[in-house]
């Protein structure tokens, strides 16, 4: 009997393999996928290193990454979301071509002032009864704070993007779905990094590189059943039954929520409303490679807004800025991924090409693309969790309790930095430390 059993290959059960290899204990991973990283997944077969899931190291200053990040000398740029440096965004719009840059970027900025104003001051008296954002901006909140010039147009766009799309983006949630009132998210200083030269799977290899496939992990091993009581844990996988003397679970939030894998006995009442009340969003790309460089190379980002109302394709990352490789990533969350994964290839390389010619003219067609859907993803089930209507504010701590031999870890038990990279990596670490001490009593 092995003892300690990890379930997933993502960036959790790395960080506690990692941990563990230097203890001495023994230690198998069952990974489903025909890969590591779960959903952390650089692919570079269109030639720049393009992570498909995780992508952005969330406050560089103080992130437990960072460190790994500069020792690995991967290349990372900051993403300057608001354009507050100037140039990192240029937004274009249906009927009235390219928008005032300034006045756009500052519209940008404004919505998150008045959001945190929103939340402090005693000035402001949004119902109580608001709690999603959808509820939030029918009872009229917040109330914008826009100067009003021959620029206004444009600035009011800016604000818009922030409070219809880009908060979608961040929680990768409907409006309807977010809770605007929870606090429990800590944004660590310094912005937001693209890890361009190498993307996550540099960090990953490097968590792995002493692990011995077939040793240390296996791959292709979906699980079924985890049996549990006081002499260990028994796992029904595909490659067989694995016994152990404690588990550490790091199946994703969305796959917790189906009846994928069944718990023998039942996870505990309180444990089981946690994972029902913790909501798990989506927030998808689609990346296409080009014969050449059509568009400018200075912009970080394009945004492409419509009158009628927000557009699928509204978000791209210029993937040339950072790389000099002739690709876009377009990107959406929330309601915008949900829609995105409703359509065929064909209709989305379509509808990206004519958004494309719009905005700069005649284009050739795309020599080859990427897409990723991890909401129909059986091992994912889902992006990354976020803050729902209707959570508790101790959900996250339950999630992340151990129940005897079973250990929890992964973005959706940090009760501060969920739905991050660096929030699974901590994780991981906390359920590798705690089974040292469990065993050890």
């Amino acid at each position: 009997m092995i003892d300690v059993l990890i379930l997933g290959a993502g960036m959790a059960g790395l960080s506690a393999a990692h941990r563990l290899k230097k203890t001495g204990l023994s230690f198998l991973i069952l990974e489903a996928r025909p890969r590591l990283g779960g959903r952390t997944h650089t692919d570079s077969s269109l030639g720049p290193h393009v992570d498909m899931g995780a992508s952005w190291l969330h406050g560089p200053t103080g992130n437990p990454l960072k460190p790994l990040v500069d020792k690995l000398n991967i290349a990372h740029e900051l993403a300057d979301f608001t354009n507050e440096q100037g140039g990192s965004v240029m937004a274009y719009e249906k009927g009235h071509g390219w928008l005032h840059e300034k006045a756009y970027a500052q519209g940008l900025q404004a919505y998150y002032g008045d959001m945190a104003r929103l939340s402090a001051s005693p000035l402001e008296k949004p119902p109580v009864e608001a709690r999603s954002l959808a509820d939030l901006y029918q009872a009229g909140y917040p109330k914008k704070q826009l100067f009003e010039d021959d620029h206004y147009a444009a600035r009011l766009k800016g604000y818009l993007y922030s409070s219809l799309i880009r908060v979608q983006e961040s929680d990768a949630a409907p409006l309807e779905e977010i809770d605007w009132r929870d606090d429990s998210y800590h944004k660590l200083p310094g912005g937001d990094a693209l890890l361009y030269g190498g993307g996550y799977r540099a960090i990953l290899n490097d968590l792995a590189r002493d692990l011995v496939e077939g040793e240390d992990y296996w791959l292709e091993s979906p699980i079924s059943q985890i049996d549990y009581g006081t002499d260990g844990v028994r796992v029904t996988a595909a490659r067989g039954v694995v016994k152990a003397k404690t588990l550490i679970c790091t199946l994703p939030l969305g796959v917790l929520k189906s009846s994928q894998v069944t718990f023998n006995p039942a996870l505990p009442p309180e444990k089981a409303a946690a994972i029902e009340r913790l909501g798990v969003g989506d927030y998808e790309k689609l990346v296409l490679k080009f014969p050449d460089i059509f568009w400018p190379r200075q912009p970080k980002r394009l945004h492409y807004l419509d009158p009628k109302g927000p557009h699928i394709l509204a978000s791209w990352l210029n993937v040339a800025h950072f790389t000099g490789d002739a690709v876009l990533l377009a990107y959406a969350g929330g309601s915008r991924a949900k829609a995105m994964n409703q359509l065929a290839d064909e209709t989305l390389l379509n509808l990206a090409q004519e958004l494309l010619a719009e905005m700069f003219g005649e284009i050739p067609a795309p020599l080859s693309y990427l897409r990723s859907n991890w909401s129909k993803d059986p091992y994912s089930q889902g992006s990354y969790s976020f803050p729902q209507v209707g959570q508790r504010p101790e959900d996250r701590a339950m999630l992340a309790r151990n129940f005897g031999p079973l250990f929890f870890a992964g973005e959706a038990t940090h009760s501060h930095f969920y739905g991050t990279a660096h929030g699974a990596y901590e994780t991981g670490i906390l359920a590798a430390l705690e089974i040292l001490n469990f065993l050890k009593r």
